[in-house]
């Protein structure tokens, strides 16, 4: 009698299951030469050799036909199965998919901005007296000629204007509505080659009258401003650098009730105080500055007074800045006790600190678990045989708990409510082209990612009762 089966595995989604047909005679029947019946598992183009030994054939379907000894000479390259070993499967493992996505990413800090610093500095008379070490008027010159000749500071671009435009040697121009101050003494230029420019600038310029904050203000955030909407990849920033409060334009730094004779500045009083309407005038400005993409930074020199630091802090918050991260009430630069020292690093932090907002669009690649199938196409058996419907079994594993669970074939759809368990059927009981597995049992796999299914060939079907 002839014993035949077929052995198959596959994966899905993939609806091509690879074969591995085997045949062979028992060694009760006498090997007559002659191929084998073309029934399930009947190989093609082989003959026996007479002395009861099945005959390999060439490889289909993706398998290789392998020969099952059953005495008489065996092929030692041949893989030997038994006939218990034809009921294994391969376990169809749910299919992972990779899908390419565009994900966008935004990234506020970390990306230092192209930045160019417009500086303007206080050259009032005050400026002459004694600072830190030495006048506040040196320690600034001190500063900025170091901050301009770093090689750290290279690639930026810096322009420099004063409080007093025409650098104390008149007073030409008018001071309060920012027009002159909008017009840099050293125009913008590329560090290093700026830096000479700077440093004579600073070296010729000397101190003068009064103190016009609201118009050295007024015309910096104008000139940057401007400078943005003609330089677009680039970050204008303004540098308010001042040793006292404003006085003049409207503003008085001269305390009310001081009568002293000989004060600072204009003459009359000997103290100076904060102008209550300081911060209705100049807030406003470093506000609409900040509208037009102007950030403001303040720093104050030695003479700046407490109060005058707390106008400060409110310039600079109208500006969009903070010298001191995560410190409420100290968003200007205090270098009122480190002199040249402290300017040069409030200058540095400065630089360091303007960033910009930066889009970045990358594609990257994740991995997308697709459910088990509830259907697949069988196989085109190797030519010359047949596939027996009847030896075909379908088990559920179940990968988290290791248990497997043997699937009822049913005859039709119809029958699935009739199983008790996992059910799976033909789409044609008598010449079956596709598997299904029952409603029920498609849910099931869905709902367990662990899941995956054995298809085995070559046993007896286990059949709904």
């Amino acid at each position: 009698m002839k014993r035949s089966f077929l052995l198959c595995s596959t994966f899905l989604p993939v609806v091509a299951l690879a074969c591995t047909s085997v045949s062979g005679n028992d060694p009760g029947d006498e090997g007559d030469g002659s191929a084998g019946s073309p029934d399930i598992g009947a190989s093609t183009g082989g003959s026996g050799d007479g002395d009861g030994t099945g005959a390999t054939t060439s490889s289909t379907g993706g398998g290789v036909l392998k020969e099952i000894g059953t005495g008489g000479t065996v092929d030692p390259g041949a893989e030997q199965i038994t006939e218990e070993e034809s009921c294994t499967g391969t376990a169809l493992e749910p299919e992972t998919i990779e899908v390419p996505q565009e994900v966008t990413t935004t990234t506020e800090t970390q990306v230092p901005a192209p930045v160019a610093l417009y500086v303007m500095l206080d050259n009032t008379l005050s400026m002459d007296e004694m600072g830190a070490t030495a006048s506040k008027w040196d320690e600034a010159v001190s500063a900025l000629t170091s901050f301009v000749e770093d090689p750290a500071s290279e690639g930026i671009d810096v322009a420099i204007q004063y409080f007093h435009p025409t650098g104390g040697s008149g007073q030409e121009a008018d001071e309060c509505d920012g027009v002159a101050h909008a017009t840099p003494a050293v125009a913008m230029g590329t560090l290093p080659d700026q830096a000479p420019a700077i440093v004579r600038s600073l070296q010729s310029t000397r101190t003068a009258l009064n103190t016009p904050t609201g118009g050295a203000l007024t015309g910096a955030t104008n000139y940057c401003a401007t400078f943005q909407t003609e330089h677009p990849d680039e970050k204008c920033v303004v540098i308010l650098v001042t040793d006292g409060e404003p006085h003049g334009c409207g503003l008085s730094a001269i305390c009310p009730n001081d009568t002293g004779g000989g004060g600072p500045g204009m003459g009359g009083g000997s103290a100076n105080c904060v102008d209550p309407n300081s911060a209705s005038v100049l807030t406003p400005i470093a506000a609409a500055g900040l509208a037009n993409g102007v950030v403001t930074f303040t720093v104050g020199m030695a003479g700046v007074s407490e109060d005058g630091f707390t106008l400060l802090d409110q310039v600079a918050v109208a500006g969009g800045s903070d010298c001191t991260p995560g410190a409420p009430g100290d968003e200007a630069c205090d270098v009122s006790t480190t002199g040249a020292e402290g300017l040069l690093a409030a200058l540095n932090a400065i630089r360091d600190s303007v960033t910009v907002v930066e889009t970045h669009t990358e594609t990257f690649t994740t991995t997308e678990i697709v459910p088990l199938p509830c259907e697949w196409t069988l196989p085109e058996p190797p030519k010359g045989s047949t596939l027996d419907p009847m030896l075909v079994n379908v088990n559920i594993v179940d990968a988290a708990t290791t248990v497997t669970t043997p699937a009822t074939y049913v005859p039709s759809a119809d029958d699935c409510s009739r199983a008790s368990g996992p059910a799976w059927y033909y789409d044609d009981p008598v010449a079956p082209t596709k598997m299904y597995v029952c409603p029920a049992t498609c849910e099931l796999l869905a709902a367990m990612p662990t899941a995956s299914v054995q298809v085995l060939l070559g046993c007896e079907r286990k059949d709904l009762m």
